[in-house]
């Protein structure tokens, strides 16, 4: 039997969604998926296997974005 693990790679792409966490925390953006906010998933159909892939949106808070400097 498979893994839950397994079954999300199935239908999400969870490599990529790793590569956007690592450079959301090293920007040092608090105001994403850390509070589940801003970002959204698309089902990518153009792809074998269709799977949901995770785009970030709204950034303005990355780099120290809270400083009241930006």
């Amino acid at each position: 039997a498979e893994g839950w693990e397994d079954q999300l790679e199935a239908v999400f792409d969870v490599d990529a969604f790793f590569r956007a966490f690592v450079a959301e925390v090293a920007s040092g953006n608090w105001d994403g998926i850390w509070n589940s906010n801003n970002y959204w998933l698309y089902y990518d159909t153009s792809k074998s296997p269709a799977r949901f892939q995770y785009f970030r949106q709204d950034l303005d808070l990355a780099f120290g974005g809270d400083t009241g400097m930006v």
